[in-house]
């Protein structure tokens, strides 16, 4: 590959000697390519081993060893100085595969796990003649002892293989991730082989150039693209631990910014590994400031906030309490004394001058000329750093929201910071953690991409104290009733996580009583039974909110059929402790609760976020490399067949399969109008009432609910009542009904209970089980197509080995289509229905925005009885007809999604698979020249080798997954696969040949023990080789 002019000295001249190049991935993955007369042989043997041990010169008794490599028991070539690998428990859990790759492959392998996973890696070189054993060192290679005869220096700890990984998990990881990298590289130079096989000049007569194009397009479409990974959302009230969550997950002490004081988190933050490799910086991040535009609307609404009724401008608010407290703090945040000190001179006041408060629009027109901090807004500020602290302190002025606010910060500008290292082995298979400080935050654009994220979340992780879990709070109220609703309808309420953290914060005497355990209950003990409690507790707790909303929606409610559907993972940690455990915290003492990590539950929840996140990756990469597996067999199947000379066969089998084929594009389509009517009627019956049932009761309790937002507001109950302040009911209005609360989305509140259940129930569970049907019955027909078919093409005259081989390739494709066919359909309707049931309240909220906007205008004394009253009047108004409107638009597109759900699958599954069939058969009946028979010869070596590689490839993939050996080899073999069929591909070990030629000269050599005088050398090898004593001359090789 690109190291390969630095080596060729090596090849070249000394071709006769056992060249090993060792490619290093860090980590844990290690590659030997076992390298002989690369002059003259064009393949390369590649040997993938454990990654777990890393290679070791041998001792210098070993100098004479000529022992063979042997790649069925996974050892390495001792000749080149390494000794066998042991065996050991948490070694891959497979026997050492081989393959062969040309080159050009090895390149491709190569630059994909560079860029794919691994790009830090070095290329190390061992040359060891018999006699003079030398490490040779190439740039970051091995360490060096040159020209020592007899003796051998061992690589220097830390410059081969990589640190040993001591955590299980983490093993597991590494291996499923070195799979998947060698699968893409190999699947990237297999997709470009094919390419250039079927689009080169040299073998461009091998079909019709409309067919060549149509396949070259269906192998584009077969490009492995990135791989997914999982956007896991962290939310919690103020105080919960989040923070100290996170950096104890990613192995920091206090990298995002934590206070036992107060809350920290202001900005929505995003931690990923960062795949770069050195000499980058191991801490990297981006923060993205709002655009002057969105800035320039939030002041409008912060010093709207801040305004008094004569219109003059609040310039201090010292009460945390108050309700425009927020408001305050962002503006001193930003501004600082350029705002609190905006003052006027006015009159004299017995004796002394009066200062007023600036008006607030000259108060806006002033803050709009500060730009010092301003001047970030629609900028990106890059920050990096290789120390933790120092990454810290640069991040904290964006990341940090105190009560104590200082000037100059720039965090309520802040739209999110990502953060990125290398050292998070935790987010190392995919994983993005992504702090979030809250829904409806006062910044809106902030609070629009927390909900964005929220929306498109893999998994929602629910943090909280575990005293507030079991106490006053419980997991039935802790996410906002409309959250968890919503979280039903988008079918991602099974995709919750429950983490109660503090486990370690107990008092022993107070455990011991309140869950009656022995007094001589250590502190662990109790700490350990209050875990199992607050467990248990809040999985029944996560069930009653199910059912909960399913009997507010008039459903009958199964209770043990929701504890089979939804399981809620939950875990009780001590981040603090398993801080302390692990070493990260060093000056915090001792931990007093836990005595291992174990305890902490830390390692479990670090475990739970591979196995999701590898989960999805394992499909993936597996369905994208059994469908290239598929087309290569395809393309090889018809080129490799040849055409029968008979012409009245052509014909015969022309006929037979056009009389088969017609009919199926229709019955076909007859199962997808099937699919397409059950889902209409399940929209009729279940969807469409509930939407109008859920339209009149809002309508009913619409005033009711309005009534509670002007109720009698008290500061000494702030919370107990439902009343709102004043200029929080002005804020509200000011801002189209959102703020602390959503006036919208409670107006909407009656519509999407009702319809919540059966929205779930059709688009998730209905939508899945009838998806898999509609595709069991497609391939029942194009079975049945085949099988009437076969017996008529073998009565014409053809062979019916021919004509598995062209069948067993669509019957493989058809099944990994349907598959596709279905993730694809369940995309595209997950994605659409969940803006459909977030579309109701922003209706609501144009319906309402006339009454907001004139209740807002209200200004002077009693205002606030007259705005109330104006939005009242506007909201009984309009409520006849407001709710029917708002359902309107998603009872209208229904039908769309309906027929987008159709062509998702007809396209995906269906047309594809019926442009196969035609294809594969066509071979029967074309006319071929001479030109295209001798191109398809001349194919064949490339697809043989392309249908190799990438079995090879899904076979270690499989493996890596956790399948059995039978498992992998009946995954990537069709029905009708002869085994060893000639997909593989015969190479002969080069290495084998020298090894036996190397033999031969020693038995030639070899002297009687009593027949010499000369004092000789026992060979290892030829010893092992002789049934009778024999000795080896001293003489060079």
């Amino acid at each position: 590959f690109f190291f390969q002019t630095r080596l060729s000295g090596i090849f070249y001249s000394k071709c006769s000697l056992k060249v090993t190049l060792i490619l290093e991935l860090k980590p844990s993955f290690v590659g030997h390519l076992c390298v002989n007369s690369i002059s003259s042989s064009p393949v390369l043997r590649v040997l993938l081993s454990s990654p777990h041990h890393r290679p070791k010169p041998s001792s210098p008794s070993d100098e004479h060893s000529d022992t063979s490599m042997s790649s069925a028991h996974g050892h390495f070539p001792t000749q080149c100085g390494h000794t066998h690998l042991p065996s050991s428990p948490l070694a891959v859990p497979s026997p050492c595969l081989t393959t062969h790759l040309e080159h050009t492959a090895l390149r491709h392998t190569a630059s994909a796990l560079a860029a794919a996973r691994f790009p830090q890696f070095t290329l190390c070189v061992a040359a060891r003649s018999r006699r003079v054993h030398t490490w040779q060192k190439f740039d970051g290679g091995f360490g060096v002892a040159k020209g020592v005869p007899g003796e051998e220096e061992a690589p220097a700890a830390g410059e081969a293989a990589a640190a040993t990984v001591t955590q299980l998990d983490a093993k597991e990881v590494e291996a499923q991730l070195n799979a998947e990298a060698s699968c893409v590289g190999i699947c990237k130079y297999v997709t470009s082989k094919l390419r250039e096989t079927m689009g080169g000049r040299e073998f461009v007569a091998w079909a019709p150039e409309s067919l060549r194009e149509s396949r070259l397009k269906a192998l584009a479409k077969l490009e492995m693209g990135q791989m997914p990974g999982a956007s896991i959302v962290v939310v919690g009230n103020t105080g919960a631990g989040k923070s100290t969550l996170l950096n104890a997950l990613i192995g920091e002490a206090n990298l995002l910014p934590t206070n036992g004081m107060r809350a920290c988190t202001a900005s929505i933050i995003e931690l990923r590994y960062d795949q770069s490799a050195e000499p980058a910086p191991l801490y990297s991040g981006e923060v993205e400031f709002i655009s002057r535009e969105e800035w320039e609307h939030e002041l409008t609404n912060l010093i709207g906030d801040l305004t008094q009724q004569d219109g003059r401008a609040i310039l201090n608010v010292s009460d945390p309490d108050a309700h425009n407290h927020e408001s305050w703090c962002k503006l001193y945040a930003v501004y600082g004394d350029n705002y609190t000190h905006s003052t006027l001179a006015g009159g004299m006041r017995n004796g002394r001058r009066e200062y007023l408060n600036m008006m607030a629009d000259d108060l806006m027109k002033k803050l709009k000329n500060c730009r010092s901090i301003t001047g970030k807004c629609g900028t990106i500020e890059h920050v990096a750093d290789n120390d933790p602290g120092t990454f810290r302190r640069k991040l904290e002025r964006y990341m940090d929201s105190s009560n104590d606010v200082a000037s100059g910060q720039f965090w309520p500008l802040v739209k999110k910071v990502s953060v990125k290292s290398r050292k998070w082995s935790v987010l190392k298979s995919g994983a993005v953690f992504v702090d979030a400080p809250g829904v409806n935050d006062s910044n809106t654009t902030r609070d629009k991409v927390v909900k964005g994220y929220l929306k498109n979340a893999d998994s929602i992780w629910i943090v909280s104290n575990i005293n507030r879990a079991v106490n006053d709070k419980t997991a039935k109220d802790m996410l906002d009733h409309n959250f968890r609703r919503q979280l039903l309808m988008d079918g991602t309420y099974g995709s919750l996580v429950f983490i109660a953290t503090q486990s370690d914060v107990l008092q022993r005497s107070e455990a011991i009583t309140s869950l009656r355990l022995s007094p001589t209950a250590t502190l662990e003990e109790c700490a350990q039974k209050r875990c199992e409690f607050t467990e248990s507790r809040i999985k029944k707790d996560y069930i009653d909110g199910l059912v909960e909303m399913g009997r507010a929606s008039g459903d009958d409610v199964d209770r043990q059929d929701l504890e089979k559907r939804f399981e809620l993972p939950v875990f009780c940690v001590s981040s603090f402790e398993y801080q302390i455990l692990d070493g990260i915290r060093k000056v915090d003492g001792d931990a007093e609760t836990w005595k291992n990590v174990e305890g902490t539950q830390i390692p479990a929840l670090r475990k739970h976020v591979h196995r999701a996140t590898l989960a999805q990756r394992a499909r993936n990469v597996r369905r994208c490399t059994e469908q290239l597996l598929q087309f290569a067999q395809s393309i090889k199947a018809f080129t490799s067949l040849e055409r029968d000379p008979d012409e009245k066969i052509h014909e015969k089998a022309r006929q037979a399969f056009e009389k088969a084929f017609a009919p199926l594009p229709k019955k076909a389509q007859v199962q997808l109008e099937k699919f397409d009517k059950i889902l209409a009627d399940e929209f009729k019956s279940k969807i469409l009432p509930q939407l109008d049932s859920g339209a009149e009761t809002a309508a009913l309790k619409c005033m009711e609910q309005a009534q509670k937002w002007s109720g009698k507001w008290s500061r000494k109950n702030i919370g107990a009542q439902p009343g709102l302040h004043w200029s929080t009911y002005k804020a509200h209005c000011r801002r189209n009904g959102q703020w602390k609360i959503n006036m919208n989305e409670a107006l909407a509140a009656p519509i999407l209970t009702a319809v919540s259940t059966n929205w779930e129930k059709v688009f998730v569970r209905i939508l899945s089980e009838q998806l898999g049907m509609l595709m069991l019955d497609v391939e029942k027909e194009f079975r049945e197509m085949q099988d009437m078919l076969l017996p008529q093409l073998v009565s014409a005259g053809l062979d019916e080995s021919r004509l598995t081989m062209i069948r067993g390739p669509i019957d493989q494709a058809l099944k990994t289509r349907a598959e596709a066919a279905v993730d694809a359909a369940k995309e595209a309707v997950q994605n659409k229905q969940r803006e459909l049931s977030r579309s109701i309240a922003p209706e609501i909220k144009n319906a309402m925005e006339p009454g907001y906007s004139e209740a807002f205008a209200e200004y002077g004394t009693g205002s606030h009885g007259r705005r109330v009253a104006i939005l009242e009047n506007h909201l009984e108004g309009a409520s006849s007809q407001m709710f029917q409107a708002a359902v309107k638009p998603v009872k209208n597109a229904l039908e769309p999604l309906r027929c987008e759900l159709r062509d998702v699958v007809s396209t995906v599954a269906i047309a594809s698979t019926l442009e196969d069939v035609k294809t594969n058969y066509s071979i029967l009946w074309q006319k071929t020249t001479e030109s295209a028979v001798s191109a398809r010869k001349r194919m064949q070596p490339n697809l043989v080798l392309a249908i190799g590689e990438t079995k090879t490839a899904l076979r270690r993939l499989l493996l890596a997954q956790g399948a059995s050996h039978q498992e992998a080899a009946a995954a990537m073999q069709y029905e009708g696969e002869r085994s060893g069929d000639d997909d593989e591909i015969e190479i002969h070990d080069v290495t084998d040949e020298m090894e036996r030629k190397a033999k031969e000269a020693l038995r030639r050599n070899a002297v009687d023990l009593t027949a010499g005088d000369d004092e000789v050398e026992m060979g290892p090898t030829a010893a092992a080789t002789r049934t009778s004593p024999v000795a080896v001359k001293k003489e060079k090789v």
